[in-house]
């Protein structure tokens, strides 16, 4: 269980500054930093685009874009380019060293999307 969700502290820190990164730039552009509203649209939009990263990088990890990966393949020593099924096991033993890379997407983005409805229920009750 702890392999699955706390193996890269790298991408951890990668998704929570592009989750940060993500929400600054929502705030500024929305309303500006005085308003609750403005920072529950900004955790909202960028937890959701790290949800999506997520599973992007869910489909990578199953081989759903070996297909378009494969044109860039490069040739072996003897000018031979692998086939979609010999290139898809050599990447899929190349994915069993890096399990579940994509859980740190997925958890910093639910984590964002919590703290947006918290932010939008303090905003209406206030109103």
């Amino acid at each position: 269980m702890k392999k699955i969700f706390f193996h890269s502290p790298n991408r951890y820190l990668f998704s929570i500054l592009i989750g940060i990164i993500l929400a600054i730039l929502n705030i500024f552009f929305d309303k500006g930093f005085s308003s609750i509203l403005s920072y529950a649209n900004g955790t909202f939009i960028s937890g959701f685009m790290l949800i999506c990263i997520g599973g992007l990088s869910l489909v990578n990890y199953f081989g759903g874009f070996d297909i378009f990966s494969i044109m860039f393949a490069k040739r072996d020593q003897y000018g031979h380019k692998p086939t979609l099924h010999e290139y898809s096991i050599s990447k899929a033993e190349r994915r069993k060293k890096y399990p579940y890379v994509f859980t740190p997407y997925f958890i910093v983005g639910l984590i964002l999307l919590i703290i947006s409805a918290i932010l939008t229920i303090i905003y209406y009750n206030l109103i």
